[in-house]
């Protein structure tokens, strides 16, 4: 059996798990397994895969980092000063349309499923003046939550991208900056077209909770950005030290720590990141991927499988985890350390992750707003469009 049929099989078999919505470390490992079982693998190399994988740094620094983050995300939401934070900024710039996309814009560089709910009700309070509809005010808290996706270091989806392609985060950050700038200037656009109507704006004054929060994480997140990205320190360290920050300033009660490490150490996330990297070492060992090298030959169908594997995947789970651990393992060796490939793989399956019905966030804005689907829609295709139309001037392009 060819290489080129057994990864069609392996990638259908995946397409179908994802289709009937079974657990993404389930899809990943049965991937893997049946990768391996077409190819002749041992029964003991599968073992030993594991053990490798296991013991490999970039497995266990991967799964540091994102343990740590989601200590840090929990914190703030346990201990309130998320909350405080939100509020504080939608009091602070009083009805404005930074005062509208700011809540859902900083509480998104603090990492949280769902997330999007929780600044909901904020984006609802501060936009009252404007009269927004049902499905523009879930494309506002949608789309401003998501803008840090594409390049904000604490998302692990950026992490795992990092991991698998084995690039270091100030440079994977940089080619994907602008993408950020341009999804705030789409959605900047949309809320200047967007017809007007005269409301009255109620202002309301910051407590001092609020000020406080509103500082802290403020500092907290700025020193963590120039620590990252300017002076470059390594991200795990810098973790530790913002987490043990963090509970210094923000104290919780032993039945919220108890949450906190809950939360942290979800053996679901956990076996998603082991067998991302397990699917990543078992395509290396079976040469599966060999087979492919006329893709390379062809810059359309090079570009082409680069954008609607990772697209196709993303749309499907709504998930970033999912399109980083399925598509990118498959598509490291055309990749060849190409910045712009890796770049192009990363935005083409975030687009599919916007447009998902099964993203959880748009999912959960939609029923709180209790809008339409073709209400949202309306905004958010056109917008990922733009993003798209970005992506492809910036690599074939410049």
């Amino acid at each position: 059996m060819t290489n080129e049929l057994i990864i069609s099989i392996v990638l259908a078999f995946i397409i179908i798990l994802m289709i009937i919505k079974a657990r993404l470390y389930i899809i990943l490992f049965a991937g893997a397994l049946l990768t391996g079982l077409l190819h002749g693998v041992y029964v003991i190399d599968f073992f030993r895969l594991v053990y490798l994988t296991l013991v490999d740094w970039i497995t266990v620094r991967l799964l540091l980092i994102v343990i740590l983050i989601r200590f840090v995300g929990s914190l703030y939401e346990q201990s309130g000063a998320l909350k405080g934070f939100g509020k504080g900024i939608m009091k602070f710039f009083k009805g404005s349309i930074l005062g509208i996309i700011l809540p859902p814009m900083l509480v998104g560089l603090l990492p949280m499923p769902g997330g999007a709910l929780f600044t909901a009700p904020l984006v609802k309070e501060s936009s009252k003046h404007r009269g927004y509809s049902k499905g523009f005010l879930t494309y506002i808290n949608f789309w401003f939550r998501h803008l840090w996706e594409y390049d904000w270091p604490l998302y692990p989806g950026i992490i795992l991208a990092i991991a698998i392609y084995e690039v270091s985060l100030q440079r994977f950050v940089f080619v994907q900056l602008h993408y950020t700038l341009i999804a705030v200037a789409v959605g900047i656009i949309f809320m200047l077209i967007y017809p007007k109507k005269s409301f009255t704006y109620v202002h309301e004054e910051l407590t001092k909770k609020e000020q406080k929060d509103f500082i802290i994480i403020s500092l907290l997140v700025l020193v963590f950005l120039l620590s990252v990205i300017i002076l470059r320190v390594e991200i795990l360290y810098l973790l530790i030290a913002l987490l043990i920050l963090s509970y210094l300033f923000f104290p919780i009660k032993r039945q919220d720590i108890k949450k906190v490490l809950k939360y942290g150490l979800n053996i679901e996330i956990i076996l998603i990141l082991f067998s991302v990297m397990y699917f990543k070492k078992l395509l290396f060992f079976t040469h599966a991927l060999e087979g492919f090298a006329f893709v390379s030959e062809s810059n359309l169908l090079l570009y082409g499988f680069v954008f609607i594997l990772p697209f196709i995947v993303g749309f499907l789970t709504g998930v970033n985890q999912a399109y980083a651990g399925i598509a990118f393992p498959v598509l490291l060796p055309f990749i060849h350390g190409d910045i712009k490939l890796m770049s192009f793989s990363y935005v083409a399956g975030f687009a599919g992750v916007l447009l998902s019905p099964a993203h959880l966030c748009l999912v959960l804005t939609k029923e709180y707003y209790r809008a339409q689907w073709g209400e949202v829609y309306k905004w958010l295709i056109p917008s990922v469009a733009a993003i798209v139309f970005a992506l492809f001037i910036t690599v074939f392009v410049f």
